[in-house]
């Protein structure tokens, strides 16, 4: 078997523009057995192997897992589980979507995005707040930003994530991971996010509404042709009534 391509100052070039750009961020390196997952259907991991690593320590963290790496394992990153568990209230700038619209209804542009090789809409967005907010209110604000801008999925702040340097076996070619950017208009301001989260969930809830209104209809809809059905019996009734 051939030995797995890396591309090491790819992988520092991607690490240090997160620090740069999140310096608060801690992270979670995993490993996922995605290259010889023979079944297709499941995908052995060791999650969290480097744990609450802060992101300025995060290439020299990659490189300590490259033997297991070479051996066909996949290095992915997440915010760190364990650090937000034990520190609820810090705060993030950090936005992520995955399967990115380039050419999104809100006319976002990404700070920079990570793409696995040549696939075409596979784009991992990454977007800065002006601001730091607390990480539930960034959870949110990247929920609906998945409706918006995303290919689908929820938009759970701590998914895994590629690595830009890195091949990914998720795919038939085993493709290194290239980033795009950083691009100047991917700082987004909070408080635009919360309206939209606002509107969004308000519109959300009138659909819901309106859905169980029209299933309601619907349950009486046999009952209202049952009524039509007598329509002509009762004005008959009706007139032979006033008559008498």
């Amino acid at each position: 078997m051939m030995e797995r391509k890396a591309d090491l100052k790819t992988v520092k070039a991607f690490w240090d523009l997160m620090s740069q750009h999140f310096p608060e961020l801690y992270v979670d390196l995993s490993l996922f057995n995605t290259l010889f997952n023979s079944a297709g259907d499941s995908q052995p991991f060791k999650e969290a192997v480097r744990e609450k690593v802060p992101i300025t320590q995060a290439y020299e963290k990659t490189l300590e897992l490259m033997d297991e790496y070479y051996k066909g394992m996949d290095i992915l990153w997440r915010p760190s589980l364990a650090y937000f568990e034990e520190n609820p209230e810090a705060l993030v700038s950090m936005l992520w979507v995955d399967d990115f619209n380039l050419e999104n209804s809100l006319g976002l542009t990404p700070l920079f995005y990570v793409r696995a090789g040549s696939c075409p809409c596979k784009f991992q967005a990454y977007l800065k707040l002006q601001e730091p907010v607390p990480l539930k209110k960034a959870d949110s604000f990247q929920r609906v930003l998945v409706e918006f801008a995303g290919g689908g999925g929820n938009g759970f702040y701590f998914e895994h994530k590629r690595i830009a340097g890195l091949a990914n076996g998720r795919y038939g070619d085993d493709p290194l991971v290239v980033f795009f950017g950083p691009f100047e208009k991917g700082v987004v301001d909070p408080k635009w996010l919360e309206e939209l989260t606002l509107v969004f969930w308000d519109s959300a809830f009138r659909r819901n509404k309106e859905g169980d209104m029209k299933k309601k209809l619907e349950r009486f809809l046999p009952l209202l042709e049952e009524l039509e059905s007598l329509l002509p019996f009762l004005k008959r009734l009706k007139r032979d009534s006033e008559d008498y």
